[in-house]
């Protein structure tokens, strides 16, 4: 018992010696797109958009960290709800199509591991959940009889504003939160000092629905390039 608790208080003197914070900057060009397994609606092709920010490590032994971000983050992606009608304008929408574009403050909370250096380069894995904010969310609205642009999809303006109706009202408004299960991989640069240059590839797979309507799965998920650099 004596020597369990003295290696006890010897992981609590020596844990603070590894403890390091550092902070960089990231940028992440991605491809976004959104996903369904609902056959009442389909979505289209993946689309480039990015994400920029902060972001923060903490070390607490060499080669493992928690890490954080404060990024803001654009998304797109269409989904087209099958066999609608707009009762407040009378037309009918079988090719109706929502065109979205979404903007949302992300902050996600990661555990990394890396291997020891290799000359000035570290090899790391990633795993954590992301969480993110929409703040602005707006959508192009198509079909053979109407064409809306730039419409603010939670409120929109009376002119743009559509009631959707498929033996019951539909909802193409965005929730607010998203979550997310993220994983990556990459290499850690060391340029100079404590200066490294962040290169990898990151995956956010989406764990809830990005539109608020219930008779369909509708989520968004993205593949980024993770550029950064930590100082």
């Amino acid at each position: 018992m004596r020597k369990i608790f003295i290696v006890f208080l010897s992981g609590l003197f020596i844990t603070p010696l590894f403890a390091q914070i550092k902070m960089g900057i990231k940028a992440s060009p991605q491809f976004t797109w959104t996903a369904t397994d609902s056959k009442s609606v389909t979505t289209s092709d993946s689309r480039p958009n990015i994400s920029y920010g902060l972001m923060i490590d903490y070390f607490f032994s060499e080669n493992y960290s928690f890490g954080t971000e404060l990024s803001i983050g654009t998304f797109g992606g269409t989904l087209n709800p099958d066999s609608v009608y707009i009762t407040n304008k009378n037309i009918p929408a079988k090719d109706l199509q929502y065109n979205y574009k979404l903007q949302y403050i992300n902050i996600p909370f990661i555990l990394k591991m890396r291997t020891k250096e290799i000359g000035y380069v570290r090899y790391y894995a990633e795993f954590g959940l992301g969480m993110s904010y929409n703040y602005k969310a707006k959508a192009d609205i198509t079909s053979s009889a109407i064409h809306l642009t730039d419409v603010t999809i939670n409120s929109p303006d009376a002119i743009d504003e559509l009631n959707l109706n498929r033996n019951g009202s539909i909802s193409t408004k965005v929730n607010f939160f998203r979550m997310s299960v993220i994983m990556g991989a990459g290499i850690q640069y060391n340029v100079f000092g404590n200066t490294m240059l962040i290169a990898g590839l990151r995956y956010d797979n989406a764990l809830n629905d990005f539109t608020d309507e219930s008779s369909w799965k509708s989520r968004m998920n993205f593949v980024a390039l993770h550029l950064g650099v930590l100082f």
